[in-house]
């Protein structure tokens, strides 16, 4: 991305110089011109009053240009144009029988979901995803530096890891941001975009390819798994957390941000029980789970279900919950997840073997370091 936009702005000097020059033109005409030379289109009334109100109050030019061309919008139109349109066929034309209508709990309606009646289903849409590359697609999943980078890259630091395993990294935001901080850090990533438009200066430490089949050492004394594990097929869930295991040190953590319903000791509830079906499955996996129009599971994710299953399944590998760790994060950064990134709370944080004064030890540090500037009143 550094190169298609540096190579963007080069091609088009000449065209749009001038509005760069300060008072060569009024902060709107600057504006739509950007618009116009990066997204393509005409600049909408909302972007334009919050960017002239931003350039009035102090914001360069350079840096509103910075903005757009790390923005989610202009990182579709550039992966467009390199991977093309992803086309997913609808998958309720195709196996309609397991498309079915559910009550929902909120407005006493209903709702169109999948079920998945055995595991051959779950099988079934794990060949989908991979066969039609739907996390080749644009997604909810940011592919910049962000705010949201940012607090997690911090959130790892206070777990003080010498090195790191993210699974699922992406483009390797955090990892980028890890090792600016002088964190060893890796990365997983089975996506051939994200590996394309990585940050070249982290690339060399991604391993493309799937978890379960990589050569890598057992040398990490932290993972990072951050929304990954839900979109794992459920009955190869426990190879995942047993590779995991496998490749932590003693006294090692894993850091995973999943979408847990229902409601948990730590954080409460974030994701409700929404489905009058799902009051029953409390350690077990939905088998009735929320779609798009086209039948896809929602954000891609295979595996919906309550903080008991996920606890249960990870100490089934050996990993142990450490509920005084994640209070003590919970302390610090609630604040600012509940105003930004209310889904962020639904966090979780195992370990292998630890010793137990060190758990404690951390929980303490987290609460003594206290970076007020996420951790918001």
């Amino acid at each position: 991305i550094s190169h298609w936009s540096h190579m963007r702005i080069k091609s088009t000097k000449k065209r749009w110089a001038s509005p760069i020059e300060e008072n060569s033109s009024t902060d709107e005409k600057f504006v739509e011109t950007c618009y116009r030379t990066f997204l393509e289109r005409p600049c909408d009334p909302e972007g334009k009053k919050y960017a002239c109100a931003a350039l009035r109050i102090g914001l360069s030019r350079l840096e509103y240009i910075k903005s757009i061309v790390s923005s989610p919008e202009y990182y579709g139109i550039i992966t467009e144009k390199l991977f093309g349109k992803t086309c997913l066929p609808n998958l309720k034309e195709i196996r309609p029988d397991n498309y079915v209508l559910t009550k929902n709990r909120h407005d006493q309606g209903s709702t169109v979901v999948f079920h998945a009646k055995d595991n051959s289903d779950f099988d079934w849409l794990e060949r989908m995803i991979i066969e039609y590359g739907y996390y080749e697609q644009a997604g909810v999943w940011s592919l910049t530096i962000d705010e949201d980078k940012r607090v997690i890259a911090e959130i790892i630091g206070m777990l003080k890891p010498s090195c790191c395993l993210e699974i699922g990294c992406s483009t390797g935001a955090v990892l980028k941001l890890l090792e600016e901080s002088g964190t060893y850090a890796e990365g997983i990533e089975i996506s051939h975009r994200a590996m394309a438009l990585s940050y070249p200066e982290i690339r060399r430490r991604i391993h493309f390819g799937d978890l379960l089949t990589l050569d890598l050492d057992p040398k990490y004394d932290m993972i990072i798994g951050m929304d990954v594990f839900e979109h794992l097929n459920p009955t190869k869930l426990s190879a995942y957390l047993r590779r995991c295991s496998h490749l932590l040190t003693d006294g090692g953590l894993i850091f995973t941000n999943i979408p847990a319903f229902g409601t948990d000791p730590v954080f409460g509830e974030v994701f409700p029980l929404y489905l009058a079906d799902w009051e029953d499955a409390s350690e077990s996996p939905f088998s009735l789970f929320c779609v798009d129009d086209n039948g896809w599971p929602i954000h891609g994710h295979l595996i919906w279900a309550t903080s008991a299953f996920w606890e249960k399944t990870f100490e089934i590998e050996g990993l142990k919950r450490e509920q005084e760790i994640e209070r003590a994060l919970h302390c610090v950064y609630d604040g600012y997840f509940s105003q930004n990134a209310q889904a962020r709370r639904s966090f979780f944080v195992f370990s292998k073997n630890p010793e137990s004064h060190l758990v404690s030890e951390i929980a303490t540090y987290i609460l003594k370091k206290n970076p007020s500037k996420f951790c918001l009143p």
